[in-house]
């Protein structure tokens, strides 16, 4: 991890905590969560999309109910991370509980681990759980360069997965975010990135649907 990113996440968790709880040494628990983020197969779901939501999650503080309840969901919604299984964002909320017992700050950890679990399905409710989903689809919303490394970073993720049925799977869901009415909760992540982010979906599904046609085509049968 560059010195930069890591200096960055340890000064916020520490004065996260400190916050939270000033008698409790932070040091073991950010460790821990810097090594699941550091895990072999991660190239989305890193301490880099961490970092940049936090940062999201500070321009949106003056919005938020409980800014630090959501700084601790964030930090913790993706800490367990295999790609496919259903139940990373339960497996992560977990975790976000058991390390709290420690440092003294359960009731906290209780409240997160709600709003870890709404980032399985993104339909939040209320103005925390909006900030937290409208964080996490940011990636939508990016320029295009930075959107297909996205994509291509989610891919690796996914190598396990044969072309074929991976294409179909992300087709879904690309095609559920498109369909909303509005991919963002927020206004204020509405007018940030809701226009990128339906340009980029479209784009996406256009080219894996072209994939797909060129797919069935060298697979049919000759007659």
């Amino acid at each position: 991890m560059e010195r930069s990113l890591d200096e960055f996440l340890q000064r916020q968790w520490f004065e996260l905590i400190g916050r939270l709880n000033p008698a409790a040494d932070p040091l073991p628990s950010h460790m821990l969560i810097m090594d699941r983020y550091s895990e072999p197969g991660r190239f989305y779901h890193t301490a880099t999309h961490i970092a940049h939501g936090l940062r999201l999650i500070e321009m949106a503080a003056h919005l938020l109910e409980h800014p630090d309840t959501v700084r601790y969901a964030w930090e913790l919604h993706d800490v367990v991370y295999a790609p496919g299984r259903p139940d990373n964002e339960a497996n992560s909320a977990k975790v976000a509980i058991e390390i709290a017992e420690p440092l003294g700050i359960k009731e906290v950890a209780e409240s997160a681990a709600s709003l870890i679990l709404v980032t399985a399905e993104h339909n939040p409710q209320g103005i925390d759980q909006q900030v937290m989903v409208d964080a996490d689809l940011s990636i939508l919303g990016a320029p295009w360069e930075q959107f297909a490394a996205y994509e291509a970073n989610i891919r690796k993720e996914y190598e396990h997965v044969e072309p074929e049925r991976f294409r179909t799977g992300r087709l879904g869901v690309l095609r559920r975010f498109a369909k909303r009415n509005s991919i963002y909760s927020t206004p204020l992540f509405r007018g940030l990135y809701e226009t990128h982010a339906r340009e980029n979906l479209a784009r996406s599904i256009n080219a894996l649907e072209d994939a797909g046609r060129s797919h069935h085509r060298k697979n049919r049968p000759i007659s």
